[in-house]
């Protein structure tokens, strides 16, 4: 199988495993006044947000004990422009490796830090591995909403 037919049966396995605590609630803490990442922890219900507002899921996995995750969230991820950006146009999901292991085994994580870009429809996008600095980080997220934009563009398109 594939991996973008993984993707989809990942996404749906989770819907049907996961718990969700608090129905309609999409960000566990999106006040107005929090600079940084609006991070989502559960997967499903951040999946289901990424439908609703037709944006990609970001999916960012690390570890506590890891050197380059933490360089990688104080000085690429805490960036005011890379969090404005991330916020605006994807739904960004913070997971643990240790904790999500088998998504990450699913997704082919194998290395952290490691983000993952996935369309609402679940189509894999693009993937980032290691730490890259904040301008790097930007570009690529540049190039993954493109993806995004010209893949809407075609299924737009032969659905007329």
């Amino acid at each position: 199988m594939k991996r973008t037919q993984l993707i989809p049966v990942v996404l749906v396995s989770l819907a049907v495993l996961a718990t969700i605590t608090v129905a309609g609630q999409f960000r566990q803490d999106a006040s107005p006044s929090r600079q940084g990442i609006v991070w989502r922890t559960d997967l499903t219900v951040a999946h289901h947000e990424a439908k609703t507002v037709d944006r990609p899921l970001l999916i960012t996995f690390g570890a506590d004990w890891c050197g380059f995750c933490q360089r990688m969230e104080q000085e690429t991820l805490a960036s005011p422009g890379v969090a404005q950006y991330v916020n605006r146009s994807f739904v960004p999901v913070k997971l643990d490796i240790q904790k999500h292991a088998e998504i990450a085994r699913i997704l082919e994580v194998n290395r952290i830090p490691c983000t993952i870009a996935i369309s609402p429809q679940a189509d894999l996008l693009g993937r980032m591995t290691g730490c890259v600095d904040a301008n790097q980080f930007r570009d690529t997220l540049a190039q993954i909403e493109a993806l995004h934009r010209r893949i809407e563009q075609r299924m737009a398109e032969y659905s007329r």
